[in-house]
């Protein structure tokens, strides 16, 4: 594979035949008494050659020298520790440079992992859509459906390093700068916040754990990138320094960055800081020197604009990853910042004896990652492990659980039993009082960290709530939409559906009568996870409610406000949905893509596929997450791969509402619904279609003689099909004095000419 490691073609090399790669280096070059080696595979993953061994390698290989130097780019590279005499020598060192395990699915037949030098620009597979990890034991990637924002920062990216031919330099620049903001202590702010929660729900981890990934400030990166590097950006600033002074070049860049990292506030923050800090600090910072050097009179040179100062501040979750991967030399931060950018930080390093916990959990999958925050400067541990730090996974019903015991004794209980998976398609959180818990979706299933849970059962429990504090809670005069309107409506509802006398309406109550008299079925009806009506007393005149409840109420109506604009904006751009409905789910939860960001983030189905036996394997090693839905009239993102259930054939992707609507009735009314039930080649040439849309052809095209009594035109009429292939018509008429009603049976083989009737004139309209 181009650009792969020495090393590692050695090790897929011998590893099917069983050998060990150091025998089979000794075969290749000439002997086991003639060729020196230092090293094993198991203390460095690189394999470098002197001049004679390389000699020898292109003799056994039979390939020019500049064609395996493609291939294997470390021939070219000489190592110091490599003598270059008359004598074979090999030696296995820590590669020189960053390197990567390359695409899973790319090299799924390769049999053992590929290991590659990925270049500036070649840490992300666009045809996978992966970002690519370094791990020598086994293939590791993320996936990046759900960050489309990190794809479009990658094609920039690639125009960059074909552009210039010091991309790496400036982009590690630019890395050193973004980091740089993370240390002011403005990592938590929304977007970032946005998409570690989107990162965490992919990789099956918890946001903590992969606060110090690269990937999380790689857009930004790129765009601070983009802007250093442009001719245009720094001949205008070397003006405006030269005209307005160097105050007025720092505004402007400060601006610029503002506007192309989505942050408005940006700029006036970055002056503030730069105004407060120590002078040394200011020296150091990776801008102010850039800049400095920029406009300076003499004019620096290109090689010159690139160098940071050694002392540049950078998060400490970055010091020593690069160590992992430049051999232990040092390093100015430019080459750092360059190794721990394309790999992300996730290095693999012995991770120490967990300690027992007793709480039984459901634990993500093992992978490791340092712990920002919780750990602090403590070694790499494995995600699996995260249960001694109580970081635990609750499904629903656990959590619904654990808050009644947390809440049961005080004034306000809380409950989660009304929370199910369909509750996350309208919001990404559930409100627990006046505090927002978010849901993670894994392993197919919705669930809550416990230590949010904890936190939101206690917030509410600590809050003091006098039951005999009482204020009006003006629910007549509610606007809609509040949860004052919402109680007045179960009132109303309440009181003139119950059967007891005493409760024909809400204005004639007795006294001092409690909500708790209401029937069951709507006291369990919560608001942010409580039940208000059982608080609730009618004074004769008016509904009465604890003032400290209501003031909880109020205030989870504004967190529930902030929220719903935050989960209705696109995730790769910014725009607001408004009424268009972009919210769509996803293996990892529901993401918000418009349709311009979703038609970057995926590709449209060809129908390439036709034919393809389904089985479940094809649909993890291909997801479906890759294509737009076929059915959709606007680009949105496919879930699933729809496939005939009779024939077992594949169809092509579909959103959950398009495969949820093509197992219902109807499904061929639908533009483009009888064009995707013949992508199944089988019932093509079969002239048939699953049994379930059966109905809706006869519905269609049969002709059914009127009631003999009866002249009317149908008032109803419903069909369904039978286990025997039979259709049941069901008609009747409501004009007709006494009402009528009756039913006639298509029998299943005129169904089936119906059924091929329909598919012929389908297909001879050019489907």
């Amino acid at each position: 594979m181009a650009g792969e490691l020495t090393g590692s073609w050695f090790r897929r090399t011998a590893a099917p035949y069983g050998l060990p790669a150091q025998d089979l280096l000794r075969g290749i070059l000439g002997g086991t008494h003639r060729v020196q080696v230092t090293g094993t595979p198991g203390t460095g993953l690189e394999l470098f050659l002197n001049t004679p061994a390389r000699t020898a390698l292109i003799r056994s290989t039979g390939h020019h020298l500049h064609q395996l130097t493609r291939l294997l780019p470390a021939l070219a590279a000489r190592h110091e520790r490599v003598t270059d005499d008359e004598n074979l020598r090999a030696a296995w060192y820590m590669p020189g440079e960053a390197w990567v395990g390359a695409c899973p699915p790319c090299t799924g037949r390769a049999g053992w992992p590929v290991l590659v030098y990925p270049g500036t620009a070649g840490h992300v597979c666009r045809r996978h859509r992966r970002w690519l990890l370094a791990h020598p034991g086994r293939p590791a990637s993320i996936p990046l459906e759900t960050l489309p924002e990190v794809l479009t920062a990658h094609r920039h990216h690639s125009v960059l390093a074909r552009s210039r031919p010091d991309a790496a330099d400036v982009v590690a620049l630019a890395a050193a700068v973004v980091w740089s903001w993370q240390v002011q202590g403005w990592r938590s702010e929304p977007v970032w916040q946005d998409r570690v929660r989107r990162l965490a729900a992919v990789m099956g981890s918890v946001p903590t754990a992969v606060v110090p990934h690269a990937l999380v400030s790689y857009p930004e990166t790129i765009a601070v990138a983009r802007l250093l590097g442009a001719p245009r950006w720094q001949q205008r600033l070397r003006e405006t320094a030269a005209v307005e002074g160097a105050g007025a070049a720092t505004a402007l860049l400060l601006g610029e960055i503002s506007r192309r990292a989505g942050r408005p506030w940006l700029a006036d923050w970055l002056t503030a800081c730069t105004r407060t800090r120590p002078r040394t600090a200011a020296q150091a910072d990776p801008l102010n020197g850039w800049l400095r050097r920029l406009t300076a009179a003499d004019g620096t040179g290109s090689d010159g604009l690139w160098t940071l100062h050694r002392a540049a501040v950078r998060p400490t979750e970055y010091g020593d990853r690069a160590s992992f991967l430049t051999d232990r030399r040092s390093r100015s931060i430019c080459e750092e910042a360059g190794a721990v950018f394309l790999t992300g930080g996730w290095e693999p390093v012995p991770a120490p004896a967990a300690r027992a916990c007793a709480l039984p959990v459901t634990s993500p999958p093992s992978r490791q990652c340092r712990l920002v925050g919780l750990l602090g400067d403590s070694p790499v541990v494995p995600i699996s492990d995260l249960k001694e730090l109580c970081l635990m996974w609750l499904s629903l019903q656990a959590a619904h659980q654990r808050l009644a015991d947390l809440t049961h004794h005080t004034t306000v209980p809380a409950y989660l039993d009304h929370v199910n998976r369909y509750t996350f398609a309208a919001a990404s959180h559930v409100l627990i009082g006046d505090t927002a818990v978010p849901g993670y979706k894994y392993r197919q299933q919705w669930r809550f960290l416990d230590r949010d849970i904890q936190k939101a059962g206690k917030r509410l429990a600590g809050i003091a709530i006098d039951p005999g504090d009482l204020v009006n809670a003006g629910l007549e005069a509610s606007e809609p939409h509040t949860w004052r309107s919402r109680v007045w409506q179960w009132i109303s509802q309440a009181t003139y559906e119950s059967e007891l006398p005493q409760m024909q309406g809400p204005d004639v109550l007795s006294k001092d009568f409690a909500g708790q008299q209401l029937p069951e079925a709507f006291t369990r009806r919560t608001i942010a996870s409580t039940r208000p009506l059982p608080l609730m007393v009618w004074s004769g005149k008016e509904w009465l409610v604890p003032r400290a409840y209501a003031a909880v109420l109020d205030r989870a109506e504004e967190v529930e406000a902030s929220l719903a604009a935050q989960d209705d904006v696109c995730s790769g751009c910014g725009t607001p949905a408004g009424r268009e409905q972009w919210r769509s789910s996803s293996a990892s939860g529901f993401v918000v893509l418009c349709p311009s960001c979703a038609a970057h983030a995926s590709r449209p189905y060809t129908g390439h596929l036709r034919g393809r036996q389904y089985t479940k394997g094809f649909a993890k090693r291909s997801p479906a997450e890759v294509f737009l839905c076929r059915m959709c009239p606007e680009p949105r993102r496919a879930l699933y791969w729809d496939h005939c259930h009779s024939h077992g054939l594949l169809r092509g992707p579909l959103c959950v509402k398009c495969n949820n609507s093509e197992g219902a009735h109807r499904f061929i009314d639908r533009p483009g619904g009888v064009e995707h039930l013949l992508q199944c080649t089988d019932c093509r040439a079969q002239r048939t279609l699953p049994l379930q849309h059966h109905s809706d052809i006869v519905r269609r095209l049969a002709v059914f003689e009127p009631h003999a009594a009866c002249t009317h035109e149908l008032s109803w009429r419903w069909f369904y099909a039978e286990d025997d292939g039979s259709v049941v018509a069901r008609f009747r008429c409501y004009q007709h004095q006494p009402e009528l009603a009756w039913s006639v049976t298509v029998p299943s083989d005129e169904v089936k000419l119906l059924v091929r009737r329909f598919i012929d004139e389908a297909i001879g309209s050019g489907l």
